[in-house]
């Protein structure tokens, strides 16, 4: 096997868009950063950069598609000062995050959401506060999208290689320190290539390969649980434990609503934030036409009886938007509760087998969507009460 050298740098990032290009664009106003990017340029992609393919976007999990199925939040996890890291991302939020002015469907939305208790009614803000709000956007008014890629118009252009297509295998440690030295990654013919840190204190390697990504290169790079790796056969370098652990993820319960008359094209504006702890956001005029199969990784989706009785609530919360007034003028007449239930079931969420009584209850509702879990009375009772 034939393997290139690239080139010496003073940092390399392992890079999804998001989180990569604006560290990438910070540390070259310093440093020679080598930025691999496993994905395409959104540039020369016309269906990911306009806001009425979004939501199809997001439904493909074909081997082309450019999205991603896992999002995590590590500010307060990780312990971080929440003042200093939303200084940190003003400048991003400058560069590619938009106010656009709220249209009939996000506003009859929103008008309910605060007639329905999720109150106060924040306006338009950045902050995470309970109650209802309108955000900002990554699509600008004329629905073209504005991505992490531009952040690195910022960054120092003689300081900064980005190779695309670039997978990373793994990457290079001494074995006697388990010192990051390099990496080794995969172009798109499939040759592979080295890159290697300068030889100077302080150099790193960055892994910022989200909640999926991030873990298995360090397992393949030998860093990881012990005996997992040598189950897998992989040499361990460094025991970490808690590497690949600790997963969570939020169930997504999605209330399809046929419209009779044609509805503005939106994303998600307004959000709902309530005090039990489920978000309510909306989007309009846009449809799923791809399926969804289940992820290789599968979450412990209700296991907890409190988390299945959230996620009812906020589903009480929705259908008492809908039942509104302000409301009537958009479904297909008297559609009952139900038959929106019974959309949903048969929506390409997934791939699960459906319960032939799905939609009974919100429960079996949820135990179809998602995972199978135990008759709780808490939320049997949360239903029934509705």
């Amino acid at each position: 096997m034939q393997i290139a050298v690239i080139s010496l740098f003073h940092g390399i990032c392992n890079s999804e868009k998001a989180p990569g290009c604006p560290l990438a664009a910070t540390l070259s106003q310093g440093a020679t950063v080598l930025v691999l990017e496993r994905g395409d340029s959104p540039y020369g992609n016309r269906s990911i950069r306009n806001m009425v393919n979004f939501v199809a976007n997001l439904a493909d999990t074909g081997p082309n598609s450019p999205s991603q199925q896992f999002i995590e939040d590590y500010v307060k996890e990780a312990g971080w000062d929440k003042k200093l890291a939303e200084e940190t991302y003003e400048w991003v939020e400058r560069k590619v995050v938009f106010e656009l002015t709220v249209l009939g469907w996000q506003s009859a939305v929103r008008d309910r959401l605060i007639e329905a208790g999720v109150t106060p009614d924040s306006g338009f803000t950045f902050e995470h506060l309970c109650g209802t709000r309108t955000g900002g956007t990554i699509f600008d008014g004329s629905g073209h999208r504005h991505t992490a890629a531009n952040l690195l118009e910022y960054a120092q252009p003689n300081n900064t290689a980005v190779y695309i297509f670039a997978t990373v295998h793994k990457i290079l440690l001494s074995e006697r320190r388990a010192r990051a030295y390099g990496v080794i990654f995969e172009d798109k013919a499939g040759r592979m290539h080295r890159a290697y840190l300068r030889k100077k204190a302080g150099n790193e390697i960055i892994v910022s390969a989200r909640a999926m990504g991030s873990p298995q290169v360090l397992m393949l790079s030998g860093i990881g649980p012990m005996q997992h790796l040598k189950n897998h056969g992989l040499k361990a370098l460094l025991d970490q434990p808690m590497v690949g652990q600790g997963m969570a993820d939020n169930p997504m319960n999605a209330l399809f609503v046929p419209s009779w008359r044609p509805v503005d094209v939106s994303l998600v504006q307004v959000v709902g934030i309530t005090r039990f702890g489920s978000y309510i956001e909306t989007c309009s005029g846009a449809g799923l036409g791809y399926q969804v199969d289940n992820s290789s990784v599968t979450f412990n989706y209700f296991k907890e009886p409190e988390d299945l009785s959230r996620c009812i609530q906020g589903m009480k919360t929705i259908i008492d938007v809908l039942d509104s007034q302000a409301m009537s003028s958009f479904p297909y007449g008297d559609m009952p509760v139900e038959t929106l239930t019974s959309t949903m079931v048969g929506s390409p969420i997934n791939l699960r087998p459906r319960h032939l009584t799905a939609t009974i209850s919100l429960e079996q509702l949820y135990d179809s969507m998602f995972k199978k879990v135990s008759n709780t009375t808490s939320a049997k009772e949360a239903w029934e009460e509705h």
